[in-house]
């Protein structure tokens, strides 16, 4: 059916484990970036709870990563990429790799939150994205909010899907740390119930510097 690339050259911005037990298994999420298109991929394991040890487990990569061949699957605003073990060349972290993935960020807030949007009303789409957002700056309005806002000055609350861990905390402390660089942040974008509007979970920082990784 065509849905196959050659040449990949990928960038892992963050990983996510998380235990579904609903479905008694273990997800694990690479979310790589293509470095030639921008497209936000992800490189997925199933792991059920009996037999976690036969079920490989979904590597993360701490270096570019380069493919030969490997399957995009079809999909909405994250496609599922999978290739053969072991057919993966990893290589060296740079500041040229960083500063590459950097300026594939999106300036625009407001038309990443419109193709949401528009996945949101397909009735089989997965009801959370993950994106890539080019930010003109990130801190907290009033005494709890914190907020991710661009050049145009669009805004996007940023908030935590679990209650042992915070993320959005972690968020804080990287901007802290990062002075005066604008960052581009990786989030999940989800809909949050009460009050029902769109949030985003952050999942990691990238400046042409420096790569943080927010989660567990």
């Amino acid at each position: 059916k065509g849905y196959w690339k050659t040449d990949l050259s990928l960038f892992e911005l963050a990983y996510e484990r998380t235990d579904d037990d609903s479905r008694q298994q273990r997800l694990e999420v690479s979310n790589l970036i293509d470095l030639a298109t921008g497209d936000l991929l992800h490189a997925i394991a199933h792991r059920p709870y009996k037999g976690l040890n036969p079920a490989p487990e979904q590597p993360s990569y701490t270096g570019p990563v380069t493919v030969g061949e490997a399957a995009i699957y079809p999909g909405f605003l994250n496609r599922r990429v999978q290739w053969e073990k072991g057919a993966e060349s990893v290589g060296r972290g740079s500041p040229e790799t960083l500063e590459a993935a950097y300026n594939l960020a999106v300036p625009d807030i407001g038309a990443v939150l419109d193709a949401f949007r528009d996945q949101l009303r397909h009735p089989l789409a997965p009801r959370d994205a993950v994106v890539f957002l080019q930010t003109e700056r990130v801190g907290r309005i009033g005494d709890r909010a914190v907020v991710l806002e661009d050049a145009a000055g669009n805004r996007l609350e940023a908030a935590d899907r679990r209650k042992d861990y915070s993320n959005v905390a972690n968020l804080v402390r990287a901007i802290g740390m990062l002075g005066r660089d604008k960052p581009a942040v990786l989030v999940r974008l989800f809909v949050q119930p009460v009050p029902n509007t769109i949030v985003a979970l952050p999942l990691a920082v990238l400046t042409p510097k420096h790569h943080l990784r927010l989660g567990l």
